[in-house]
């Protein structure tokens, strides 16, 4: 989950706890968007680096952007020169047109007030190439399927709450109002594949830059 610093302590502590938890969910990640050599990627709201790093280790041209200066400190010092890292607002990226082959955004939407990520949405595919990827993921809502989806979803409101009530708040008006499918996407995003995972409690939204105007090709899987 995204966490905002409290004196940098957030960050600092953010891949010994949180970390350990998206495991799992970086496999499916890279299995969803897999590296490939020279691939431009960009992670919106990139946290301490982590999966960039994974990227940058597979020969990938790697950008992220962050709210957070502490955030941003980690992901330098773990991406090192090679990597663009700049602070800046998801709403208004500072990147040309049409930049980035692949797009990530982990657990950021859901930080977003609801009237603002419309705009978010349309920057992402502002900055995305003709048939590039973006691949989002968030919190899912229910119903979870017992006992992981509701394990995940306790885990999820206690890191929530730790990041402060506004954040908590959010978050859980994100999941009322449907998660990542509840999102209206610009008509150039083609959705390709839905998948949750964590019992039901988080949810992976593959797109695709191009197609048809307004296609949308849903497949769901199973929670695992």
């Amino acid at each position: 989950m995204q966490a905002r610093e409290h004196g940098g302590l957030s960050a600092r502590l953010y891949d010994f706890t949180v970390g350990p938890l998206n495991i799992t969910l970086k496999r499916r990640r890279l299995q969803l968007a897999p590296p490939r050599r020279g691939l431009r990627v960009l992670d919106v709201g990139c946290g301490t680096g982590t999966d960039l790093k994974l990227y940058q280790q597979a020969g990938c041209d790697v950008s992220g952007v962050d709210l957070s200066a502490a955030m941003l400190k980690a992901a330098r010092k773990s991406l090192g020169v090679g990597a663009d890292l700049r602070p800046g607002d998801a709403a208004k990226l500072p990147f040309p047109d049409e930049t980035f082959d692949l797009i990530l955004s982990t657990y950021t939407l859901h930080t977003i007030a609801r009237a603002r990520r419309a705009a978010v949405l349309r920057e992402l595919a502002r900055v995305l190439k003709p048939c590039g990827t973006l691949l989002l993921t968030d919190f899912h809502p229910p119903p979870y399927r017992f006992p992981a989806g509701w394990a995940t979803r306790g885990i999820i409101l206690v890191l929530e709450a730790c990041a402060g009530l506004e954040h908590c708040g959010s978050g859980l008006n994100f999941v009322r109002a449907g998660g990542l499918p509840g999102l209206s996407f610009p008509r150039e995003l083609s959705i390709r594949a839905l998948q949750p995972a964590g019992g039901g409690a988080i949810t992976f939204l593959l797109l695709e830059k191009g197609g048809l105007a307004g296609e949308t090709t849903l497949r769901s899987e199973p929670a695992p």
